[in-house]
């Protein structure tokens, strides 16, 4: 019937233009249709990509298909009636009550501390608007899926999302104001006629923190480091006329003045240190909120330290992960309760530099944790021990001390 009346429409519209019409539209459908199901958001005009978007499409589902999953008791399930299974299990587990008493809810409802002020709930108890419905609207994406949203206290508040523009294509144009600002000041400067000793104590006092709020939040493109090193070593040389020849090399006169140099930045190292910085926080803080979006999105069952790049990853995470080496290289556990050190692979023991053991055990596991050496009783499992550790590594594992309370493994 379909068919019928597509031929009534094309011989109406006038032959053999009314049929070569109606077959790009078709057309058009089609590659839209696969376009929606590869998200190829990159593609936005040009010749029919139908082909690309089934490669895209497939690819696609292949990368998102679940080929194994955990039940409740932790074993391994891989046929697809046992993920349904376990998948159904878990959400009915979810929303099904076990209808408690209600004396026991009263219990524990009033020993919970409120959260929500009465501004608050008056202020979500209001009758919502149409602004509010339109307003995230406009902002979806037409093709892209929706992501999670997790239940926040800042939900539904009007808040400013500080981030990168995401149109750009070269980071270098992102932080172009920041060599704009650095010009800026130079000329300044540069018409005050500073002498030589002048300059070199502005640029470690104010020219070198002009970038430093960037850098501590993303890893700036080694190029574009490259030209604000160039701009201050041309300052530090420069004549009222003409510029001077460098006389030193400007990785020389980043070195330590006790070394012969003037003790200046480098930049890249400077921008390094301080994501490092941020990966401290987010180590020693597992309740921040960006620890929470990041563990979630790139290293769920692991820690930050073994967490892979991943697919697709954004800038900030790209930038995070760049700097972990540096802050792991100084790093050492602290044994609490033994889980979640490695025997082989972590550094635990309390004798310097290296923190490692001197001779791998062989007959144990290479998986293996500090917490099988750990008896029941927050003792060291000394025969176990003397037994598979040379004598050097057995005086330093059995000098740490336990504690007999449930104390969680550190990284200090």
């Amino acid at each position: 019937m379909c068919l019928i009346t597509t031929e009534q429409h094309c011989r109406n519209e006038g032959g053999y233009r009314g049929v070569e019409r109606c077959c790009g539209g078709y057309v058009s459908k089609e590659q839209i249709l696969w376009k929606q199901r590869a998200k190829a958001l990159w593609l936005a005009a040009g010749d029919h990509n139908t082909g690309f978007f089934h490669a895209k499409a497939n690819t696609r589902q292949v990368r998102k298909e679940i080929k194994n999953i955990r039940d409740e008791n932790g074993e391994t399930v891989n046929d697809k009636e046992g993920i349904q299974g376990v998948v159904l299990r878990y959400f009915r587990s979810i929303f099904t009550s076990t209808t408690p008493p209600t004396d026991i809810m009263e219990e524990v409802l009033t020993s919970l501390e409120c959260c929500v002020t009465p501004a608050m709930n008056e202020a979500l108890l209001q009758p919502f608007t149409s602004e509010e419905i339109t307003h995230p609207l406009h902002q979806m994406h037409p093709i892209k899926s929706l992501a999670r949203t997790e239940s926040s206290r800042y939900l539904g508040t009007r808040s400013i999302l500080v981030s990168l523009p995401s149109l750009v294509r070269s980071k270098r144009e992102l932080f172009n104001s920041i060599k704009d600002r650095m010009w800026s000041k130079l000329h300044n400067w540069v018409a005050k006629k500073l002498s030589q000793e002048g300059r070199a104590v502005l640029l470690t006092i104010v020219l070198q923190t002009i970038p430093t709020y960037a850098m501590s939040c993303f890893r700036l493109p080694d190029s574009f480091l490259s030209d604000l090193e160039s701009i201050m070593a041309d300052f530090l040389w420069h004549d009222d006329e003409e510029s001077r020849i460098h006389w030193m090399a400007w990785a020389k006169l980043c070195k330590p003045k006790s070394e012969g140099g003037l003790g200046f930045r480098r930049l890249k190292e400077f921008n390094l240190a301080l994501l490092a910085k941020q990966v401290r926080r987010i180590t020693l803080c597992p309740r921040n909120m960006l620890h929470t979006v990041i563990r979630i999105k790139y290293f769920p069952g692991s820690t930050i330290f073994e967490a892979r790049l991943g697919a697709c990853p954004s800038y900030t995470w790209r930038s995070i992960w760049a700097s972990r080496n540096i802050l792991a290289a100084g790093l050492r556990w602290r044994v609490g309760d033994g889980h979640s050190i490695s025997i082989t692979g972590h550094p635990w023991l309390p004798r310097p530099s290296t923190f490692q053991l001197i001779e791998c055990p062989i007959s144990l596991p290479v998986a293996s944790t500090v917490a099988s050496l750990i008896t029941s009783t927050k003792e060291w499992n000394e025969p176990l021990i003397r037994a598979e550790f040379c004598p050097l590594d057995v005086d330093c594992i059995l000098g740490i001390s336990l504690s007999v309370g449930d104390s969680r493994d550190d990284l200090i």
